[in-house]
């Protein structure tokens, strides 16, 4: 998931260490050829995290970038920020150095770094991420592994505001669940860990459903969906934003063993303190 195309023109590589992508604007056909735009730092031979500053992030800057997706339609580059807990997306395929993105989600806005948007490793909503890795884009959306929070992240249109909250999450029952394997054992509605993805679909049949592939490293295993949930026509916004188990249309799979809410408290009471 490091590498993209996307077209038979242009090849892009998150370069997770070097905290950069490269964009060739053609296939190379020679070892050793030199790319011809970076994002993340303003000249290729810069390397350091956030260009040289941690904890001052901006539109131009990246940390430990671990994916990156072109989409050869729209133009539309996205990346995946790890190191800043966010994805990065630019409207069309930059051609000079450090050119800054003009939208973010995981966080409020462009200058905040923190894990689950500031509320922390333990807490989590529709909008943050913690170490995000991979993401994939389609006719059937946007898709991110919220690698931190055992979950992917679902955006059934293209995001058009900063810090705009999924619409969908796969792994979890409500946004605001993070447990790997919702504290209890692996079923066909959970994830641990999820990493990388693939979206399979027909590029020439709008009518083609297509195929999502997660990779739930946790697990080891890979889980497919062949179709996302509906919600309900009549339900309202708000109830979508935590969709619970008795929303069955809002969740993948069916998980015939997962606790009820006296059972989990008492597993949290009994958890390690980190876990907890």
């Amino acid at each position: 998931f490091g590498i993209r195309s996307g077209d038979d023109q242009h090849v892009l590589v998150a370069d997770k260490d070097n905290h950069r992508v490269l964009i060739w604007q053609k296939i190379p056909f020679n070892d050793g050829w030199n790319a011809d735009v970076c994002l993340g730092q303003f000249g290729m031979d810069e390397r350091e995290a956030n260009r040289g500053d941690f904890d001052n992030v901006t539109p131009e800057t990246l940390s430990f970038p671990t994916s990156v997706f072109f989409h050869p339609e729209t133009g539309k580059v996205f990346v995946v920020d790890q190191g800043n807990n966010r994805v990065l997306i630019w409207d069309k395929l930059p051609s000079n150095n450090g050119v800054p993105a003009n939208l973010v989600l995981g966080q409020k806005d462009f200058y905040s770094r923190d894990a689950n948007g500031g509320l922390g490793a333990l807490r989590c909503d529709a909008v943050g991420m913690n170490f995000p890795t991979d993401l994939v884009y389609g006719r059937k959306g946007l898709f991110v592994s919220d690698s931190g929070n055992n979950r992917v992240l679902v955006w059934k249109e293209l995001p058009t505001e900063n810090g705009q909250p999924a619409d969908l999450v796969i792994g979890q029952n409500t946004f605001s669940g993070h447990k790997f394997n919702r504290w209890g054992e692996p079923s066909e509605c959970t994830l641990k860990d999820p990493y990388g993805m693939f979206l399979d679909e027909d590029p020439e049949d709008e009518e083609d459903n297509g195929k999502l592939f997660i990779c739930d490293r946790g697990n080891s295993r890979v889980v497919i969906w062949e179709e996302l949930p509906e919600p309900k026509s009549d339900q309202k916004p708000e109830e979508l934003d935590h969709p619970t188990m008795e929303d069955p249309e809002l969740l993948m799979g069916v998980d015939e063993d997962f606790m009820d809410d006296e059972e989990e408290e008492d597993e949290d009471e009994e958890a390690p303190k980190e876990l907890a």
